[in-house]
């Protein structure tokens, strides 16, 4: 009777560490799951700076898709090509 008790107090603690070991296996997949989902997800959002010739900010604004510059940054680029 007694050996009974030992057998099958090492076979709950093989389950026990069973049932253990898979939730940790479904918690690191869940959570290897929500990083890859995370991860696909676009959150850059370009920013345009202005600055003066001192190097002193002037303008912050996110960038546009129908961005012109003005005919002064033209005339800069094309001054420094």
């Amino acid at each position: 009777q007694l050996w009974d008790e030992r057998i099958g107090s090492s076979r709950l603690q093989a389950r026990n560490w069973r049932l253990m070991a898979l939730g940790c296996l479904a918690l690191a997949t869940g959570l290897s799951g929500g990083l890859v989902w995370q991860s696909m997800q676009s959150r850059v959002v370009p920013y345009v700076v202005e600055v003066d010739g001192f190097g002193e900010t002037r303008a912050v604004a996110p960038a546009i898709r129908n961005y012109e510059p003005s005919d002064a940054q033209i005339a800069w680029h094309l001054g420094r090509f």
